[in-house]
């Protein structure tokens, strides 16, 4: 996988811009079932974690940080490559940040204390657990967010429907032993 650079189909004002009013229909659902054939493959990914997908910081101790050079003596490279192109001695992407909600980010943006629920690299190997940070995370918001303004029986019904919904969301929905794949 390789990040490109470039601008997202709706930063480029598809499919509403008068650029896109030209394109015959036939393109449009074909640059539309590309999109679908992308999303398809990346469901189809399943992972031993939650969290983000990242590169490795650094190469692990046995790997050479140099590139591989010219064939050596017997037509080989130094470093083999593996048949994805990436060097067979190097570890690849897979889940190596911690997962960014909607949430996280909002209480990041605000100057919210939040590191301590999820700190930066943790990645999450039961659902139970990340489910328990994402709660954590609406507690910290209820705790040290702007005042909602409720008098003492909207608070109270907020504070009762929070604790409902989190006894629900891990008695009745969460497998206790769920350890993956995720996808």
């Amino acid at each position: 996988m390789d990040y490109v650079e470039g601008k997202t189909l709706s930063q480029l004002g598809f499919p509403d811009d008068p650029r896109w009013k030209g394109w015959p229909s036939k393109l449009k659902t074909r640059l539309r079932g590309q999109l679908a054939d992308v999303y398809v493959q990346l469901r189809g990914l399943e992972f031993s974690s939650i969290g983000a997908l990242g590169l490795p910081t650094k190469p692990p101790s046995s790997a050479v940080t140099e590139p591989p050079g010219p064939p050596n003596g017997n037509g080989a490279e130094k470093h083999p490559r593996s048949a994805n192109g990436l060097f067979a001695d190097r570890p690849s992407i897979t889940v190596r940040h911690r997962p960014m909600p909607v949430e996280l980010v909002m209480q990041e943006v605000e100057g919210r204390s939040r590191e301590r629920i999820i700190p930066p690299r943790k990645t999450f190997k039961k659902s139970n657990d990340y489910s328990d940070a994402l709660m954590s995370l609406t507690d910290n918001n209820l705790d040290k967010g702007t005042d909602m303004q409720f008098d003492s029986r909207g608070a109270r019904e907020v504070i009762y429907t929070l604790h409902d919904f989190q006894r629900f969301v891990t008695e009745e929905w969460l497998d206790p032993l769920n350890v993956g794949p995720f996808v």
